[in-house]
């Protein structure tokens, strides 16, 4: 943590420091992983002050354990780490040599950003060595693959935008049915409620003038009609 806050106010040198030194701390547990992450940073930080031997004794450390733990990607990472070096000392046709191979891993994986990456550190580096025709060649390729990459970014987000603004509209309709259905319950309460006032208040108009007992005789009146007309109707 502390190296890498030198590394960050680009205190190269006493960033390295505490990096070496976590080094052998790690070597000391035999925690792999932890020493080919640190190789890595101080290949970088090696490369950073132009101490490009011990750069690529780093960096080919690195390679070495992310070789053995069959990690694509990383050896990928760590090839053109190492290929930037040899670029930086002219040595430019061990370069290319790690520059093809993380090309061919790229392709194995089908990573077309790592194809992508790959064609243009191969034109950058064949350009260097003054092959012009394989610095074109590599270029070409570099933009085809760029352009294509490009084009499905560009797809992809015109599809997201197209399926969040979906998304909106669909929540507006289903907002705007809610909204619908809480009116037509409003009114239907409404009326629910008007219904019930005024079949109450026939009620009372109609024994408003009766007495307890008159009350009670007229229901039983209507009870005696509402019998006779059943018998009726057998």
């Amino acid at each position: 943590e502390i190296g890498f806050i030198y590394w960050n106010y680009n205190q190269y040198r006493k960033a390295i420091a505490y990096y070496e030194r976590s080094l052998k701390l790690n070597t000391a547990i035999d925690n792999r992983n932890g020493m080919a992450m640190l190789h890595n940073n101080l290949g970088m930080l090696y490369a950073d002050i132009q101490d490009y031997d011990k750069a690529l004794s780093n960096f080919s450390q690195t390679l070495a354990a992310r070789r053995i733990n069959k990690e694509p990607i990383s050896i990928i990472s760590s090839l053109k780490n190492r290929a930037v070096v040899y670029n930086n000392i002219r040595k430019y046709s061990l370069a290319i040599n790690d520059i093809q191979e993380a090309l061919s891993l790229a392709r194995e994986v089908g990573n077309q950003t790592e194809i992508a990456s790959a064609y243009a550190m191969l034109s950058e580096t064949y350009e260097k060595m003054g092959n012009v025709d394989e610095s074109i060649k590599y270029f070409t390729l570099y933009k085809s693959f760029h352009d294509a990459e490009q084009k499905t970014k560009v797809a992809k987000l015109d599809n997201d935008l197209k399926e969040e603004s979906l998304k909106k509209q669909l929540a507006e309709a289903e907002a705007k049915t809610k909204e619908m259905e809480l009116v037509q319950n409003e009114v239907k309460l409404r009326e629910s409620t008007e219904l019930l006032r005024i079949k109450n208040d026939a009620f009372k108009k109609l024994y408003q003038n009766y007495t307890k007992s008159e009350l009670i005789v007229e229901v039983q009146k209507k009870q005696l009609k509402i019998e006779e007309e059943v018998a009726k109707a057998k």
